[in-house]
C-alpha cells in the first residue's frame, strides 16, 4: 500500500480487507496513534477532502480535523491513544483543500491491534446532507409555528388510554390569546382546561367526551364559556374528532378551538336590533305598503301622504307597478317577481314614482317577502323619498371617483430590516412617498432617515417584542421632513437572524391639519375674547355653557366661568329673561335660527340699549340639537343715529317745502329725484310725474342742453355754479332767474 510504516503491509490473504478499505462509502484514515502520522487513506477520503493521497500522507491526523465543541480534539486523541468508545461522534469538521472550507462530519475511532504495532483508524462520514435536512426541518418548524401563531383558531390534540385517562399532548400558541394562559399551562392535566370552563357549561364538554370514550360518537362540537384570568368571559366553539392512532388501546382526539365571542355578541345585537326594527316598522315615519301576490297594494301607511302627496286610500287596490316611471317598470317588475318566488328574501329597489304635484320623485325602499307568514300575507315594502340624495349623489360622483382612486392607490409602506436596523426590503411605493429608489435605501440604517429628535422613541418602539405604534419624522429625498406612523414586529428566521417588519403610513397632512386645527381653535378663542359683540353658548335647557369677555362684562361677572350652568333669569329682569328663554326653547324645538332680532333692554340705571341678536341651533352629528349659539350686537348708537336722521330728514323736508324758491335734486344721470312744491307749481305737474325725468321732458331743447352742460360742469369740477339767465318758457314775462348749482 506504500505506507510509511514498512512493518505494516497487506498480504494476499488480506485482499478482502483491501477491497473493503478501497471501496468503503465513508472516508477512512489509517494512522499511527503515537506519531499521529497518516499511513494510508482510501479514495473516498481523497474525494471528500479534495487532497491527493500523496498530500494526505504528509499530514498529521489532527491537522485535518477541527472540533466545534470545546475539548473535542482532546477526546479524539484519548480515543485513539487509549482504547475507548468513540462512535459516530458529531461536532467535528474535516479540512478541505480549499482554504476556509471545512466539511461537517461525524467520526468513529477504531484501534487496530496487530503486529508489529497498533494502528488507529478514523472513519469519517459526510453529514452535510443530514445537516441541510435538519436546517430545513428547523426552518419548516419555525414557519409552522409562525403560521399557527397567526391563525385565529387554536389547534389541540389529546390521547385517551385504555383506562380512560385523558392527556393533552399539544396546544397551539393561539390558546394564549383566547384564554390568557400559555399552552404549557394546559399540558399539566385535563383538569386545567375544565377548571377555566364556566361552571354552568362544564357538563357540555364532559358529556361530549363521555360519548366519544363510549364509542357512541367520533365527532363532537360544543359551544361554551370560559373565564380568563382577568375575569373576562369568552365564548368558544370546541370541535373535536376521534381516531385510533394505530392501536386499539389509544384513542386520539384532534380539536379546533374557535373564539366566537364576537359572533355571540353579534347574535345578541341582532336580537335587539330585530326588536327595535319591529317598533320602527310600527311607528316609522317612512312610508310602508303591503303588496299581495298579484302585485296589488293592500295597505299604505299614513306617511304615504307626506312622501307622495296622496292619501293612503288613493293607492289601495291598485297595481303597484302601473304608476312607476316607464323606464323603471321592467327592472322593478323583475325584482318583485324574484322576491315573490323566494319567501323571506329581501330586495332593494330604487325607482321614480309620481307625486301629487306632478313631479317624479326618486324612491328608495327595501322589500321582504312575507307572503307565507299568516300574520302578514304580503310583501312588506318600506320606502322613502330620496330625491335630494340622488341629486346630491350626481353632484358628488366626480368627487367619489377621485376618492376611489385614492383608496385603490394607498400610500401605505412596508419595509424589513435586519438586527442592525438596516433595510433589507422596501415596497415599491417608497419611491412615491420619499422620492428614493429602493436601491438607494437598501443596506442603509433606518436611523439614517429618521429625525435626530425622534431616534430614542423609534428605537424603543422597534425594540418591543409585540407590535407597537410609533409616530416620527423621516427625511424625503428633497430634504423635507415627512411625518410617519409605523407599527413593527420582530421575528427570528430559521438561521437565527432577527428581522423586523415595519408597516408605515405617511401622516404628514394629518399632522399639518392637527396643527392648523389647533391654530384655528386658538384664533377662534382670541376672536371670541376680542370682538365687542356678546357671544354665548347655551345647552338645550338654555343654561350658559360658555361666554366671551364682552358677555362676561355685560352680565357683570368677574370670570366667564361664573356664568356656566346659570340662565338669563339670574341676570335679567323676569319679563326680558322669559322672552329670551322662549325664543331659545323654540329654536331647540324647531331647529330654525333666529336672525337679527331687535331687542330693547333697560339697564338698572334706566339706560336704554338696543341689541341685534342672532341665535342658531347647535346640531350634533346624530342630528339632535344640543343647544344654541348666540351673537348680540349693541346697535344703540345706530338706533340713535337712525332716529336723528329721520328727524333731520323731516326738518329738511319741511324747510324745502316752505321756501318760495324752486328747489330740486338730481342724480348722477341728471334725472330729478326730489323737487319742492314751488318747482311743481312752476312746471305745472305733481312731484310723482317729475321724479325720474330730465330737463328735456319739460324745457325747450336749447335750454335743456344748456342746463345739462351746467350740471355736468358741476359734477366734473365739484364746485358751486351760480348764473343768471332769462327763462323764456315762463308763462308771464320772461324774468331773470338766478340759479345756484
Amino acid at each position: 500500500m506504500g505506507s510509511r510504516i514498512d512493518a505494516v503491509s497487506l498480504s494476499p490473504g488480506n485482499e478482502l480487507s483491501v477491497t473493503l478499505f478501497e471501496e468503503a462509502g465513508d472516508a477512512l484514515f489509517l494512522f499511527d496513534p503515537e506519531t499521529e502520522e497518516i499511513c494510508d487513506v482510501n479514495p473516498m477520503a481523497q474525494r471528500l477532502s479534495g487532497f491527493a493521497r500523496t498530500e494526505l500522507l504528509q499530514f498529521q491526523i489532527t491537522y485535518l480535523f477541527r472540533s466545534e465543541i470545546q475539548g473535542g480534539l482532546q477526546r479524539l486523541r484519548h480515543a485513539y491513544k487509549k482504547t475507548g468508545v468513540f462512535h459516530s461522534q458529531e461536532g467535528f469538521l474535516l479540512r478541505h483543500q480549499h482554504e476556509e472550507v471545512w466539511i461537517p462530519v461525524n467520526l468513529t475511532v477504531t484501534r487496530l491491534h496487530g503486529e508489529p504495532k497498533t494502528l488507529g483508524l478514523i472513519t469519517v462520514r459526510d453529514i452535510r446532507e443530514q445537516r441541510e435536512m435538519y436546517s430545513q426541518l428547523q426552518h419548516m418548524d419555525a414557519e409552522l409555528r409562525r403560521v399557527l401563531s397567526c391563525v385565529s383558531d387554536c389547534l389541540w390534540s389529546a390521547e385517551i388510554d385504555s383506562s380512560g385517562r385523558m392527556t393533552y399532548r399539544y396546544y397551539s400558541p393561539v390558546v394564549e390569546q383566547i384564554t390568557g394562559r400559555p399552552p404549557e399551562h394546559f399540558l399539566a392535566g385535563p383538569e386545567r382546561w375544565l377548571g377555566l370552563i364556566h361552571p354552568d357549561d362544564r357538563s357540555l364538554l364532559h358529556k361530549a367526551i363521555l360519548r366519544i370514550k363510549g364509542g357512541h360518537s367520533t365527532w363532537e362540537e360544543k359551544e361554551y364559556r370560559i373565564l380568563r384570568p382577568d375575569g373576562a368571559l369568552r365564548w368558544v366553539r370546541d370541535s373535536m374528532r376521534a381516531s385510533r392512532n394505530g392501536s386499539e388501546e389509544i384513542l386520539r382526539l384532534d380539536g379546533v378551538l374557535t373564539d366566537i365571542t364576537k359572533n355571540k355578541q353579534a347574535e345578541e345585537a341582532l336580537r335587539a336590533s330585530e326588536e327595535r326594527f319591529r317598533a320602527l316598522v310600527e311607528k316609522s315615519a317612512d312610508a310602508i305598503v303591503l303588496i299581495d301576490a298579484e302585485a296589488k297594494l293592500l295597505y299604505a301607511s299614513p306617511s304615504t301622504a307626506q312622501v307622495l302627496g296622496f292619501i293612503p286610500d288613493h293607492y289601495v287596490g291598485k297595481p303597484a307597478i302601473d304608476s312607476i316611471h316607464p323606464d323603471d317598470q321592467a327592472r322593478v317588475l323583475q325584482l318583485l317577481d324574484d322576491c315573490r318566488s323566494h319567501p323571506g328574501k329581501d330586495i332593494h329597489a330604487e325607482f321614480r314614482y309620481p307625486h301629487q304635484d306632478g313631479t317624479w320623485r326618486h324612491i328608495e325602499g327595501i322589500g321582504i317577502n312575507r307572503l307565507n307568514d299568516p300574520a302578514v300575507g304580503a310583501i312588506v315594502f318600506n320606502y322613502r323619498d330620496v330625491t335630494p340624495r340622488i341629486r346630491a349623489e350626481a353632484a358628488l360622483r366626480e368627487s367619489e371617483e377621485r376618492f376611489r382612486q385614492l383608496v385603490e392607490n394607498s400610500t401605505d409602506l412596508i419595509c424589513e430590516t435586519d438586527s442592525e436596523i438596516r433595510l433589507t426590503y422596501l415596497s415599491s411605493n417608497y419611491r412615491d412617498v420619499l422620492g428614493f429608489e429602493s436601491a438607494e435605501l437598501l443596506g442603509r440604517r433606518v436611523f439614517d432617515l429618521v429625525h435626530p429628535d425622534d431616534y430614542a422613541a423609534v428605537l424603543a418602539d422597534l425594540s418591543q417584542v409585540s407590535s407597537t405604534l410609533a409616530v416620527y419624522r423621516i427625511r424625503h429625498k428633497d430634504g423635507q421632513w415627512r411625518w410617519f406612523e409605523s407599527t413593527g414586529k420582530s421575528y427570528q428566521r430559521a438561521n437565527g437572524e432577527i428581522r423586523v417588519v415595519i408597516f408605515s403610513r405617511d401622516i404628514t397632512n394629518r399632522k399639518r391639519a392637527e396643527e392648523d386645527l389647533a391654530r384655528e381653535r386658538d384664533l377662534l378663542r382670541i376672536l371670541m375674547d376680542s370682538v365687542p359683540h356678546l357671544i354665548y353658548f347655551k345647552d338645550e335647557q338654555t343654561r350658559y355653557t360658555r361666554i366671551n369677555n364682552a358677555q362676561m362684562t355685560n352680565l357683570g361677572l368677574r370670570h366667564a366661568q361664573e356664568a356656566v350652568g346659570r340662565t338669563d333669569h339670574d341676570f335679567y329682569p323676569a319679563e326680558l329673561a322669559q322672552e329670551f328663554q322662549a325664543d331659545e326653547i323654540e329654536i331647540v324645538r324647531t331647529g330654525v335660527a333666529l336672525v337679527d332680532k331687535l331687542e330693547r333692554q333697560t339697564g338698572v340705571d334706566a339706560t336704554e340699549r338696543w341689541l341685534s341678536s342672532t341665535k342658531v341651533p347647535i346640531i350634533e352629528k346624530a342630528g339632535q340639537i344640543s343647544g344654541i349659539i348666540g351673537i348680540s350686537r349693541d346697535i344703540t348708537e345706530q338706533k340713535r343715529a337712525e332716529e336723528a336722521l329721520r328727524a333731520s330728514e323731516a326738518k329738511y323736508r319741511t324747510l324745502i317745502e316752505n321756501l318760495e324758491q324752486n328747489i330740486f335734486l338730481k342724480d348722477e344721470h341728471l334725472r330729478f329725484v326730489a323737487v319742492n312744491r314751488v318747482f311743481c307749481r312752476q312746471v305745472g305737474l305733481p312731484e310723482a310725474e317729475i321724479i325720474g325725468k330730465s330737463d328735456f321732458d319739460f324745457y325747450p331743447a336749447h335750454l335743456a342742453e344748456k342746463y345739462r352742460a351746467d350740471d355736468r360742469l358741476v359734477l366734473a369740477e365739484g364746485n358751486r355754479l351760480e348764473v343768471e339767465e332769462q327763462w323764456d318758457s315762463w308763462p308771464a314775462a320772461s324774468p331773470m332767474i338766478s340759479t345756484i348749482s
